[in-house]
């Protein structure tokens, strides 16, 4: 985590990009962009999220090959944040963010 020693203000659009692999023909990847308060509380400021089979088109999905290491792209959109000192702001990457997001079963 990054931690804040002065005021920050930013804006714009936010990407992640991400350096993954997987054992399986399909799985989520799910960053969410986090600033968290110095007494523990975390406030979720963007989320994203991508699915491996369509990860070159939707219009024709493909299976993930095991254990090749790809690059996703994971857009957050739009944030506009003011971060304070004592503050740090956390990118949590996860696989799943079941009911937010649909399940996928990871069969492809």
């Amino acid at each position: 985590m990054l931690s804040l020693h002065t005021r920050r203000a930013d804006g714009g659009p936010i990407d992640a990009y991400l350096y993954a692999s997987t054992d399986g023909p399909d799985t989520d990847f799910v960053a969410v962009l986090c600033d968290v308060h110095p007494a523990g509380f975390v406030q979720n400021l963007a989320e994203g999220i991508v699915r491996g089979r369509f990860r070159d088109s939707f219009d024709d999905p493909r299976p993930m090959r095991p254990d090749v290491v790809y690059e996703r792209r994971v857009q957050l959109g739009n944030v506009s944040h003011v971060v304070t000192v004592g503050h740090r702001i956390r990118l949590q990457v996860t696989s799943s963010n079941f009911p937010r997001w649909d399940r996928n079963n990871q069969h492809g």
